[in-house]
């Protein structure tokens, strides 16, 4: 089984691309859902959280009150808060990942296409064959973010400006997409891209 490992800033379209990738009979695992899900429950994931940031940032039933641990990591030295906030969820959400990918080889899928916004930071690229970037103009994450979540320019201006410049994943990835066109264009993007990764077209001959 072929592992993709899929990276990009927020608003490049890495969703629509992973989507996209996937689309020859491969399957997506998102990241974010998988943390996402650790956290809607009482869980490892949340006990550690609690056991960095206090026991404040939980909700009564051991959930994760997601407004109480971003105003605690916000109040705080960002940088430094932040770097913890991932040195305790990556390994926790990696753990997960892998179970997943081991569960993925064993129903027999050909190709999984790991979407992680913080990849290398994570050290999920060990975990792939190959890896790629999807990357746009700024202007337009500015114009798909304020679609997406209603966010005011100056709030999204100040997330993109905290993620890392479009040279970190140009250095790291084995592929980049330059997303920057229509719909119809990434996918043809995506379509060539698999070709040169590999991963065959879906045999058409009954069609």
């Amino acid at each position: 089984m072929k592992v993709i490992g899929l990276t990009g800033g927020s608003g490049s379209g890495k969703s629509a691309a992973a989507a996209f990738l996937a689309s020859r009979g491969g399957l997506v695992i998102d990241a974010d859902a998988v943390y996402h899900r650790l956290i809607s429950k009482k869980s490892r994931c949340t006990r550690a959280l609690a056991r960095a940031f206090g026991p404040g940032i939980l909700l009564a039933d051991g959930t994760l009150d997601r407004g109480k641990l971003a105003a605690t990591v916000f109040a705080a030295d960002g940088r430094e808060a932040l770097s913890l906030l991932n040195r305790t969820v990556h390994p926790i959400v990696m753990r997960q990942v892998r179970r997943l990918l081991t569960r993925a080889k064993e129903s027999g899928v050909p190709y999984v296409v790991f979407d992680a916004p913080q990849l290398f930071e994570a050290g999920g690229d060990r975990l792939c064959d190959c890896t790629v970037g999807v990357l746009s103009d700024r202007a337009l994450r500015v114009a798909r973010l304020r679609a997406r979540d209603a966010l005011p320019e100056d709030e999204i201006s100040r997330r993109l400006d905290a993620q890392l410049p479009d040279a970190f994943f140009r250095e790291r990835c084995d592929f980049i997409l330059e997303n920057n066109g229509t719909t119809e264009d990434l996918e043809a993007a995506c379509e060539d891209l698999l070709s040169r990764i590999g991963v065959p077209c879906p045999d058409r001959r009954d069609l």
